[in-house]
């Protein structure tokens, strides 16, 4: 008989669990790691018809009030076929459990936008974004609001912010939850643990191991702007012995992005860290600029110097000869 062990986040989440069962009655695991609504006001549920005439639901975000940033692969599960204008989808926003859908405010797509990517048939092999231009704008309050930017670094720790799958039943919550997550070097990634094949993605892990995640999608937040979105989950296990996600990082499609939303052009902001698993700006990169500003400080101060030095010996003989020239007049 082989024994199963627990780690001590698993431990405590099962004795917080039994607790709360016992107070307050039979509630999912989603329940605990809930959102409250106006904690992401960029989060929104997207509903897709799908080519048999169902539904299903997934993530986004508001990059202005009119337009959504999504994943293609989304898309592309329900309909069976790239993105197409035909594709039927309507965006939730202001929500934080699927129980308001009835009640919250809801836009129809009446665009849709795929990256380069998806134009040249690669969205079933990489990972790609689509932007979804609604048929009305929504309007901004405390649990509708468009999301900022990261061009820069990731912290240490970032929250994962989406609806929540369960991993038992392979089913969703009914909830938005946000998730702790650490990141991971990418050449850690593409080195190590053979995940990563292109500069676009990036890894991170969930910190705790948990009955629960976030689908493909997701928003990865740090600080409170937007830096990535999930992509896919994989089998490696991190350093904390939970599954590497790969994450698509949106550093590479903010010009992309601020070109077609040109209604309110989302805000973007350089967060600046000390985290050594973000090598998307390496050190010796930044060495590297200081080796040649310093370079140049040096050749500009040399040029200086022999400019004043030629200056010197030019006054120096225009001198000399005007003296000489004043003894001969005399003479």
């Amino acid at each position: 008989m082989k024994l199963k062990f627990y780690s001590p986040n698993q431990i405590w989440f099962i004795i917080l669990s039994l607790t709360l069962d016992f107070c307050q009655g039979s509630k999912d695991a989603s329940y605990y790691y809930a959102i409250e609504k106006g904690d992401y006001p960029f989060l929104v549920l997207l509903k897709v018809k799908t080519s048999s005439d169902g539904v299903q639901f997934g993530n986004g975000c508001l990059m202005s009030l009119s337009w959504v940033l999504s994943l293609s692969c989304l898309l592309y599960k329900a309909t069976k076929e790239p993105p197409t204008p035909d594709a039927e989808v309507s965006v939730f926003a202001g929500l934080v459990s699927m129980k308001d859908t009835g009640s919250a405010p809801s836009r129809r797509a009446i665009r849709i936008v795929p990256d380069e990517l998806v134009s040249s048939n690669q969205c079933k092999n990489g990972p790609c974004l689509v932007l979804l231009q609604l048929e009305s704008a929504f309007l901004e309050n405390n649990w509708i609001r468009p999301a900022a930017l990261n061009s820069g670094m990731l912290s240490a720790e970032s929250q994962l912010v989406g609806w929540a799958w369960d991993l038992d039943v392979k089913n969703n919550f009914s909830r938005a939850v946000s998730l702790k997550v650490a990141s991971l070097s990418t050449a850690k990634c593409h080195d190590k643990y053979k995940v990563v094949h292109c500069k676009r993605e990036m890894c991170a892990y969930e910190t705790d191991e948990l009955p629960l995640t976030v689908r493909e999608g997701a928003l990865l937040v740090d600080n409170g702007y937007l830096t990535a979105l999930k992509y896919e989950d994989t089998n490696v296990l991190s350093p904390k012995s939970t599954f590497i996600i790969i994450t698509i990082r949106l550093y590479w499609f903010i010009s992309w992005i601020q070109y077609y939303v040109v209604d309110d052009i989302p805000k973007t902001s350089f967060i600046e860290t000390n985290n050594t698993e973000d090598d998307l700006f390496h050190p010796p990169r930044f060495n590297k600029r200081s080796k040649s500003l310093n370079a140049s400080v040096k050749l500009n101060a040399y040029l200086a110097y022999t400019v004043t030095v030629v200056i010197i010996q030019l006054m120096q003989q225009w001198t000399s000869a005007a003296m000489l020239q004043h003894l001969v007049w005399h003479h």
